[in-house]
């Protein structure tokens, strides 16, 4: 069977009260909506993934009920590398851990789709998002944003530029271009101390890469507790 699309959710029920505004019944609850919101938007012959990174165990509970809704669950926390950065912390680049540790897996069974969307848990989709099938052999963005970084950063890292990450999709065509690819984010985020975002724009952007306006994604920054609808810097 090939799905419309493949949704791959990145996860942490629970991290550490320092790195968050929201308890991990809040952090649930938001991941809840994450799954209903592509249930609304998304194409409807999709399946999904929650790619679940935390740096410890989340309620078996929480992660059945998850199931029940027909979202498949990837436990990133149970390899040791990925439990103990997470456990450190290590929020530049956990995300693609989390997410080269799946492909490994994914890799060896893979399901067939037209497209493959990266969603971070606790956002939405929205009334914006577009299943973006017309983006043939292409990454979709929002569109890149200039570096916050000091310009001296920039410069050791050739890192000027970053794509928000929340949301992004691309062509299942691209999926051995971007495993390969993490490996060169992650390298970089240890090389240089940037983060996933930093690191994303650096290994990606020769790519063929479409960067819109709008890619359809809301919700709350954790850190900061703020809402967002689309634009986060």
């Amino acid at each position: 069977m090939t799905y419309d699309g493949i949704f791959l959710i990145t996860s942490a029920l629970r991290t550490a009260d320092h790195l968050t505004k929201y308890n991990k019944e809040e952090r649930y609850n938001q991941t809840i909506k994450t799954i209903e919101s592509i249930k609304k938007y998304g194409p409807s012959n999709s399946t999904m993934y929650l790619i679940e990174g935390s740096a410890e165990n989340p309620d078996e509970d929480k992660l059945k009920n998850i199931e029940s809704m027909g979202v498949h669950i990837f436990k990133a926390y149970e390899h040791p590398d990925v439990r103990n950065y997470a456990m450190q912390g290590a929020k530049i680049f956990i995300e693609n851990l989390c997410l080269y540790r799946f492909f490994e897996w994914f890799m060896k069974n893979p399901v067939k789709a037209k497209r493959i969307y990266k969603i971070s848990g606790r956002y939405e989709l929205n009334e914006n998002f577009k299943p973006g099938f017309e983006y043939k052999d292409s990454f979709v963005f929002l569109k890149s944003f200039d570096s916050w970084m000091p310009i001296e950063n920039q410069e050791f890292a050739d890192a000027k530029k970053f794509y928000e990450t929340r949301l992004y999709h691309m062509d299942y065509s691209l999926l051995n271009t971007y495993v390969n690819n993490l490996v060169c984010m992650i390298d970089a985020s240890l090389k240089y101390n940037i983060n996933v975002e930093h690191s994303m724009y650096k290994c990606l952007n020769d790519q063929n890469v479409i960067e819109l306006d709008k890619i359809g994604i809301s919700g709350f920054v954790s850190p900061s507790g703020e809402y967002k609808n689309e634009w986060f810097y």
